[in-house]
């Protein structure tokens, strides 16, 4: 075949990985020896060069391993002269997570700053719904103030009405991780060709015959989703932990007086 006016064979067809999937998506993939000059294309002091590596561990407890090879690996490089220049490696290799997150290669990662950075825009989008929900609950307990201090009236001590309400808010709590999980399914699958691409830089437009495929390992990350749904629970119940204690703590008499 031609490409961009040069005959190339055809020596192997692959499946070809998700678009939304940037540093291993091609359409067609050259050996890097075919490019003239390689070897001296920003390839200063006979170090530097060109070309990014991507390794495909069997497992992720294997990252260490590999980082302590490269490690040793410049280490002996160093030990040899180089007209003074030394190579330093600034932390890399890197999990993929964490490329994320590079500005350059010449610079360690901040993590005081990412997290920083990060977490900021975090507590921001977790407190807004936060706070619009322990109003909500705060709205409800003061609808049943009437209840509590009925049932207060027959024996039923705080402790057992408190637990009622975390048991209530836990499963609310359950119900919406699973519906919104659901959600977000649907909306993944139905706008994947804009919504996995809106953090690029710039928008861009999908290649000819080019489809957004979505893999179910792309779908649902276990330990992700778990993450989340943790810090959503603890969220909601100290959303609901303090209206509730401050329901409860008021009098039999200022409750009954509510009931209509």
């Amino acid at each position: 075949m031609k490409l961009n006016y040069a005959d190339y064979r055809i020596c192997g067809v692959v499946k070809s990985p998700s678009y939304a999937m940037k540093m291993s998506y091609a359409q067609v993939w050259l050996p890097y020896t075919c490019l003239p000059g390689y070897e001296e294309n920003n390839n200063q002091w006979d170090v530097l060069g060109p070309f990014q590596v991507a390794i495909l561990l069997p497992s992720v407890m294997d990252a260490g391993e590999v980082k302590r090879q490269v490690d040793e690996y410049a280490r002996k490089f160093n030990t040899l002269p180089h007209e003074g220049y030394r190579l330093l490696m600034h932390g890399q290799p890197y999990l993929y997570w964490k490329t994320l997150f590079t500005t350059n290669d010449m610079d360690e990662l901040d993590y005081y700053k990412i997290f920083r950075e990060m977490g900021l825009w975090i507590l921001m989008l977790l407190m807004v719904p936060a706070l619009n929900l322990s109003g909500m609950i705060s709205s409800r307990m003061e609808k049943r103030l009437p209840e509590m201090g009925v049932r207060k009236a027959f024996g039923a001590t705080g402790k057992r009405l408190f637990s009622q309400i975390v048991w209530e808010n836990l499963l609310l709590t359950c119900l919406g991780g699973a519906l919104g999980l659901m959600l977000s399914f649907g909306m993944v699958l139905l706008a994947k060709s804009w919504l996995l691409t809106m953090l690029d830089d710039g928008w861009q437009v999908l290649p000819d015959s080019v489809q957004m495929s979505v893999t179910s390992d792309m779908l649902l990350n276990p330990a992700l989703f778990g993450i989340a749904f943790l810090v959503c629970v603890v969220l909601n119940l100290f959303s609901a932990l303090i209206p509730a204690y401050v329901a409860l703590k008021k009098d039999i008499v200022y409750s009954l007086s509510k009931q209509k």
